[in-house]
C-alpha cells in the first residue's frame, strides 16, 4: 500500500520532519515538503492551487511555533503559524472536495495531573496551548487524526538541537544545566513515533489521541538517566524546582499522558520511557 501514498508534509525542516523525510525516502514512499518562507505571503489561492495540482493522499501537519515563552510574548506570530496556516490547509482540502486524510500534531502542554490526563481533560495555562486547542478544532472539521504528543531523539537539523541533544552536549562540554524534578512528562522517541505515524496512515481512524510512553518521570530524572547511560559526569546537572526556573509563560507540572485510548483503538502497545531513553543513547556514542 505504500506505493499508493503521496504525503504532503508541512514543517518538514523541523526536528521530527527531517527524520520523517529520511524514513519515507528509505521506504520509497512519495512525499512533498513545505516550509514557510518568512518573506513570502501564502494566501488561500496558493494552497487551493497546490492541492489541485497534486494528488496527495495525506497531509502531516508539523508546522508549529513551539517555543512556549516566545508564543506568550508574540501572540500574533503564534496564531498565524499554529492556527491560520492550518486553516488554509484545511480550506484547500475542502475547496478541492478532496478525500485527503489529515494527521495533525498537537501537544501535551494542556495536561496537569496524570490520573486525569486523558483526551477529554485539559487545562490551558498559556497562549501556546490555547493556539494548539484552536488548531485541534480546525483539524477536527476534516477526517483527521490529532496527536497530542511529545518526542525526543537526535536532531538532524543543524540549526536546532533536541532536548536530549541539549542535555548531552551541555554535560559533555561541562556546561551547567538546571532541570526541575517537579515537571513530569512522558515523551516518545522520534524513531518510534515515525513508525506509529505510518501505521496510523494505513488505518481508517479519526479523533484525538495521546501518544507517548509509559512510566513517565521528571525532566531532571530524564537528564540524570541520559547522563548515566552515556557515561557523562553529573557534576553539571543541577536539580531545581519549577518555581526556580524563570519561565515567561505559566506551565502545568504533570504532563504524563494516559495512553489507553490509542493502544486500544490501534492495537499498538506504546513503550516504557526508560527503555525509549536507553534506545536513543546509542545515537550519542
Amino acid at each position: 500500500r505504500n506505493k499508493d501514498l503521496c504525503i504532503f508534509i508541512t514543517g518538514s525542516s523541523g526536528l521530527f520532519g527531517k527524520s520523517l523525510q529520511k524514513y519515507l525516502t528509505k521506504k520509497q514512499i512519495k512525499f512533498k515538503t513545505f516550509n514557510r518562507n518568512k518573506k513570502k505571503e501564502y494566501n488561500q489561492k496558493f494552497f487551493n492551487n497546490l492541492f489541485k495540482k497534486n494528488q496527495f493522499t495525506h497531509v502531516i501537519n508539523l508546522a508549529a511555533c513551539t517555543n512556549v515563552d516566545f508564543c506568550e510574548k508574540n501572540k500574533k506570530i503564534c496564531y498565524e503559524i499554529n492556527v491560520k496556516f492550518l486553516e488554509k490547509i484545511c480550506n484547500a482540502i475542502k475547496f478541492n472536495n478532496s478525500k485527503i486524510k489529515l494527521i495533525h500534531f498537537s501537544t501535551d502542554q494542556m495536561y496537569f495531573k496524570y490520573n486525569k490526563n486523558n483526551e477529554k481533560n485539559r487545562k490551558i495555562k498559556n497562549y501556546y496551548t490555547l493556539s494548539k486547542i484552536k488548531s485541534e478544532k480546525i483539524a477536527s472539521s476534516l477526517e483527521s487524526v490529532i496527536l497530542r504528543t511529545n518526542f525526543f531523539g537526535k536532531s538532524y537539523v543543524k540549526s536546532r538541537s533536541s532536548f536530549s541533544d541539549w542535555i548531552f552536549n551541555s554535560l559533555k562540554n561541562k556546561k551547567k544545566i538546571y532541570l526541575a524534578d517537579d515537571i513530569l512528562f512522558s515523551p516518545i522517541s522520534i524513531d518510534k513515533l515515525i513508525k506509529i505515524v505510518l501505521k496510523i496512515i494505513n488505518k481508517n481512524k479519526k479523533g484525538i489521541y495521546n501518544i507517548g510512553s509509559h512510566n513517565g518521570f521528571s525532566k531532571y530524572h530524564f537528564a540524570y538517566l541520559l547522563a548515566k547511560m552515556t557515561n557523562l559526569k553529573l557534576d553539571y546537572l543541577i536539580r531545581v524546582k519549577k518555581k526556580n526556573i524563570n519561565f515567561k509563560a505559566k506551565r502545568n507540572n504533570d504532563m504524563r499522558m494516559k495512553l489507553n485510548k490509542f493502544e486500544k483503538e490501534f492495537n499498538i502497545k506504546l513503550p516504557i520511557l526508560k527503555k525509549e531513553l536507553k534506545y536513543i543513547t546509542k545515537l550519542y556514542y
